[in-house]
């Protein structure tokens, strides 16, 4: 996945968020799209966030990528 993101000119990002019952709620489920493929990244699985962590880091911070959110990021991040 994490070569496939980088190669690609844009990506559309979608995250589901879970705050049911909790105050701060936390992030449960990432969607990643380029043109050619998507991704689906289970945000619950301990492992799965952390090998991607720094990864996707570096695909978020690169200026050359376009991200498109395809989500209310402010309820997200709030």
């Amino acid at each position: 996945m994490a070569t496939k993101l980088k190669a690609a000119k844009e990506i559309a990002v979608d995250l589901e968020h879970h705050s049911y019952r909790t105050y701060r709620g936390f992030l449960c489920l990432m969607q990643i799209s380029t043109r050619e493929e998507d991704f689906i990244v289970d945000l619950l699985v301990p492992s799965v966030r952390d090998s991607i962590r720094n990864t996707l880091g570096e695909i978020f911070a690169d200026p050359e990528i376009v991200k498109v959110s395809l989500h209310n990021s402010k309820v997200v991040l709030n």
